[in-house]
């Protein structure tokens, strides 16, 4: 009686799931694993937006949706589930998710006022976040006038 290894099968199955894998990126994004692996490594491991590490195996890619029929014109980056579902919630589009900024930081502004505890909210801003939004909103403000530059 033969014995056989386990670690065969399995590994052909892990092959034949990356060339499928592979196949998808391609056929789907016009990318291949290489660089994904790149965008993987670029974001350090993590979504573009929230930086979490995959919940799942990889992280979705995101990419432009032009229309249903069109494929995608560019890949934007790698974002975790939640991340990539919020966009296309919001329709993808820039100016409703700084509206969805603006909304949340009116309402912590209000509970804060109203309170004699404002760091009692779970999602307050801590000292470290003030400064990165402060960030963020610079990198917001340069990219609306590069935008802005190119569309006129």
């Amino acid at each position: 009686m033969a014995v056989t290894s386990r670690a065969t099968p399995r590994r052909r199955e892990s092959t034949a799931a990356k060339r499928a894998r592979s196949s998808h990126l391609k056929r789907r994004y016009g990318i291949d694993s290489d660089l994904y692996a790149e965008m993987f490594a670029a974001q350090n491991g993590g979504c573009a937006i929230c930086a979490s590490p995959p919940a799942r195996q990889y992280l979705a890619v995101d990419h432009d949706h032009l229309s249903p029929d069109a494929p995608p014109v560019f890949v934007r980056g790698l974002l975790d589930f939640r991340c990539n579902s919020a966009i296309s919630l919001l329709r993808d589009r820039p100016l409703f998710v700084l509206n969805a900024a603006l909304y949340l930081l009116r309402a912590l502004a209000t509970f804060a006022e109203s309170t004699e505890n404002p760091k009692a909210h779970p999602r307050m801003l801590r000292p470290a976040e003030f400064a990165s939004a402060r960030r963020r909103l610079q990198q917001i403000d340069t990219a609306l006038s590069r935008l802005e530059r190119v569309a006129a």
